[in-house]
């Protein structure tokens, strides 16, 4: 009874703030508490939507990296409104993310287990500066000696993200290379993945390296498709280019497929918008740009290289998520002063 209170309270307070911000003058610690609102409320609608999702259909890499995405969306609302003054709390995603979790833990729960009562659930949440993931156990609790609730335990999964991509060099192009990253927390087996390379001027696919051999990628650790040349931390998988200036300079874009699911994984589109790519394998065209277009690019010029800033962080905003880099790290975290 208490857990159903505590939601219609949730309702009534966002229905209320809702009202409060739309009037003028508003203070700025009540346009603050209307901003986390919502994206406290976001971020509980995308998490239930990619656990939706993976019940029609089964994909768990899928659903984790949808899962990531909604936390690092919220994780940055949170800064931005409070980067803008005047809010009565600070620094207090991480514990309200927690509270979000426990409710979407708890609505999963009793989905799964109608008309037995409430079950006892515990989450925690462990947020790094690389990536945020959620582990939540649930308890088994009875209600009487012949009424049990068994509960389920949910794992956070891996996936992988594009996440840094050097394919312009001084002089000759003679260390590109594109790097995966896994920041879930399982390995992620690779066998059927395929990074595709785009041709931005007939939005064409122009190369294509199978990932198979990579095996397996472990939790917070990386994949690099690259040129000869290119040295990787020894930890590190690496996929050999079939020759040196091979990626185009652009406008170009790279897609990360599942070549079993005929699935997109992710994408990046990089100096121009490629919005209908033809990928062999996949069913219809190919969007390569997630949300805004990233508007930086890699240089001939000097040493340079694009990369997510936060490392590994996706939010499905391309403008948002990629930065210009001075210092290419293939292998390895990328610098966190971009």
């Amino acid at each position: 009874m208490m857990q159903w209170l505590f939601r219609g309270t949730v309702v009534v307070v966002l229905v209320a703030t809702a009202r409060v911000a739309a009037v003028a003058g508003v203070p700025d610690d009540l346009k603050c508490k209307d901003a986390k609102i919502k994206a406290t409320g976001a971020r509980a609608v995308a998490v239930l939507n990619a656990v939706s999702a993976n019940m029609k259909k089964p994909n768990v890499m899928r659903m984790e990296r949808r899962r990531s995405r909604a936390h690092a969306s919220f994780t940055k609302l949170f800064a931005r409104a409070e980067s803008k003054g005047g809010c009565a709390t600070a620094d207090d995603a991480s514990a309200i993310g927690n509270h979000v979790d426990e409710f979407v833990a708890v609505i999963i729960d009793d989905l799964a287990s109608p008309g037995v009562g409430p079950t006892t659930t515990s989450t925690s949440t462990t947020t790094s500066p690389t990536t945020t993931s959620t582990s939540t156990t649930t308890s088994t609790t009875s209600t009487s000696s012949t009424n049990p609730v068994t509960t389920t335990t949910m794992q956070t999964a891996g996936w992988l993200v594009i996440n840094e991509i050097d394919y312009d060099q001084v002089n000759a192009d003679d260390r590109e290379f594109v790097e995966l990253f896994n920041p879930g927390g399982q390995p992620v087996d690779v066998s059927g993945l395929a990074l595709v390379f785009v041709n931005g001027a007939d939005e064409s696919e122009y190369l294509r390296v199978d990932l198979s051999p990579g095996g397996e990628v472990p939790p917070e650790a990386y994949l690099v498709v690259g040129a000869p040349l290119v040295s990787v931390p020894a930890a590190t998988v690496k996929l050999e280019l079939p020759g040196t200036g091979v990626i185009q300079n652009g406008p170009d874009g790279v897609v990360l497929i599942d070549t079993i699911e005929a699935t997109v994984l992710d994408a990046f589109s990089y100096e121009g918008e490629i919005r209908a790519a033809t990928v062999a394998g996949l069913p219809g065209p190919v969007d390569l740009v997630e949300g805004n277009a990233f508007a930086g690019a890699d240089s001939g010029a000097e040493v340079r290289a694009l990369a997510r800033h936060p490392n590994g962080v996706d939010t499905d905003d391309a403008s948002l998520d990629w930065a210009e880099s001075g210092n290419p790290t293939p292998g390895a975290p990328n610098p966190a002063d971009l």
